[in-house]
């Protein structure tokens, strides 16, 4: 499952081990926001546009569990991306993408073995 926080204001935060988004109300009829938790197990990415935002405490939660997270400016554009520091599927999966798009030839012998 993918989060995607999108609109001014929505927050991600921890409560409990679980992931809880908070997006206000924006219409100004009432002053409640909406809420939802979200087992962080569930979550494979996070993606952050401007006018969102997200703890450090969210940030940590996400790695811990190999979630990625990309941030977007106002117009969707990746600006930056946060990958975990432990090997995961999704480097090894870029490795490999990398690999078949380079053919092998084009890397000098001593570089093969990465």
């Amino acid at each position: 499952m993918e989060i995607h926080l999108q609109t001014y204001g929505a927050r991600l935060r921890v409560r409990g081990g679980l992931f809880l988004i908070e997006v206000p109300d924006l219409s100004g009829q009432y002053s409640l926001q909406r809420e939802e938790e979200y087992a962080a197990q569930q979550i494979k990415t996070i993606l952050l546009e401007s006018g969102a935002s997200a703890s450090a405490g969210a940030l940590l939660l996400a790695l811990e569990n190999g979630t990625g997270i990309l941030v977007l400016d106002g117009f969707g554009h990746p600006v930056g991306r946060l990958w975990p520091n432990r090997p995961c599927a999704t480097i090894a999966i870029q490795k490999a993408q990398l690999a078949w798009a380079i053919p092998l030839k084009a890397f000098p012998s001593s570089r093969i073995g990465w």
